[in-house]
């Protein structure tokens, strides 16, 4: 059983980084407005929260730029996992829940949401 959870966390892991390459929008490096350069910034800034270890740190950066962009999924999506690796499940599954409100083909959010459960 100690194998197959070890087994699960890698897994987890690689689709984490998977998730993180393939589907954050592209943030340009000139921002067209002060909204987006802001949310680029705590978006970064959870980014590097995120390689550290720091979920807790990651959360709020993406808490933060979702007060600036509320409508991109894959922000939510990103706010689950860094509740998922806190074991802070409840507000991982209404994260992934809400990503999915915005948009349903969104397979990390669909996976997570189940490991949450």
């Amino acid at each position: 059983m100690e194998t197959l959870f070890r087994t699960a966390r890698l897994v987890s892991g690689l689709l984490w980084v998977s998730f993180l390459v393939l589907c954050l929008p592209p943030v340009s490096s000139i921002a067209q407005s002060t909204r987006e350069a802001a949310a680029e910034k705590d978006l970064q800034a959870a980014k590097q929260a995120q390689k550290r270890g720091d979920f807790a740190g990651a959360a709020a950066g993406y808490q933060a730029a979702l007060k600036l962009m509320p409508e991109v999924p894959e922000l939510y999506s990103n706010l689950g996992l860094a509740y998922y690796y806190q074991r802070q499940y409840a507000k991982a599954i209404e994260s992934f829940q809400e990503a999915l409100k915005r948009k349903p083909d969104l397979v990390s959010a669909n996976l997570f949401l189940g490991m949450a459960y």
